[in-house]
């Protein structure tokens, strides 16, 4: 079942306190989307990749290569695999950096008040030293509420919760509250904003990657709004294995702020060992 757009209560477009530099918002930027029934089988048009899709696949360098696919794949079944605890070793990709990482999905200890409350139990994705991640199960969606960087030492809390993957048809266009907190401020939001949020399921494809071969199912989401003094333009793509969870990411973030800063980013992952999947981003 399709869920009814949410309506959000109208935030200031732009806030900002002094002690937050443009600099480290914008390093959260760049880290924040990077790291997770019966119409679960529904055939989904795959068509080719479109032109800026197989653009952003060019920061693998011929490592990772995307092919169509006659799989049928129960999407409910990728929503259960995302819950999966476990510890998954990840190559990380930027334009100018490639090393291994390891991401670890593990149990949260508690659902605070005013999360989503599903059948499963909500999970930590944490990706060493970069950042943390709540994963929730909403209906035929994997919302995330909450995000930690760890880095920076702010807190980004979503409204709506932002979703990562859904089994349904695709989500309508959602305008998401974005508040940014220092974790040792106050206690009110350092920057506020808005982004206007798209998601879709592209469909069924094969993906092979340094840990192997998998079909899988291809999301993008499409985000584009203000937070604090930054303008954030962000694509993502993101397949999913019914067996080995997220096999492999790429986000290419565009943030400006004011006439001053301008800064252009890709950030990816792919899986690098065969032993298992994630549901790290």
């Amino acid at each position: 079942m399709q869920h009814p757009p949410v309506r959000l209560r109208r935030r200031p477009r732009v806030r900002s306190r002094r002690g937050f530099a443009i600099s480290s918002l914008l390093l959260l930027l760049a880290s924040a989307s990077s790291i997770c029934s019966g119409i679960a089988t529904t055939t989904v048009p795959d068509g080719p990749l479109r032109p800026d899709e197989a653009a952003l696949l060019g920061i693998f360098k011929g490592t990772v290569e995307v092919t169509a696919s006659a799989a049928k794949i129960d999407r409910a079944k990728l929503l259960e695999r995302v819950f999966e605890h476990g510890t998954v070793e990840y190559v990380q990709y930027s334009d100018d950096d490639r090393r291994n990482t390891r991401i670890t999905t593990s149990p949260a200890a508690r659902t605070p008040r005013g999360w989503p409350r599903g059948d499963a139990k909500p999970v930590m994705v944490g990706v060493p030293g970069e950042s943390t991640s709540w994963l929730v199960r909403d209906g035929d969606s994997v919302v995330m509420p909450v995000q930690l960087d760890l880095g920076q030492s702010v807190s980004v809390r979503y409204d709506p919760p932002e979703v990562r993957f859904f089994s349904g048809p695709d989500p309508k266009p959602v305008d998401m509250g974005v508040r940014v907190y220092d974790l040792h401020g106050t206690g009110s939001p350092e920057h506020t904003g808005s982004l206007r949020v798209t998601m879709v399921d592209r469909g069924v494809r094969r993906i092979r990657t340094p840990g192997g071969t998998f079909d899988v199912v291809m999301y993008r989401s499409d985000y584009e709004g203000d937070i604090g003094p930054a303008s954030v333009k962000d694509v993502g793509i993101v397949f999913v294995s019914p067996t080995h969870g997220v096999v492999a990411s790429v986000n290419h973030k565009k943030v400006s702020a004011m006439i001053f800063y301008n800064k252009d980013t890709r950030l990816a992952f792919a899986l690098a060992s065969p032993s298992g999947g994630g549901s790290g981003d």
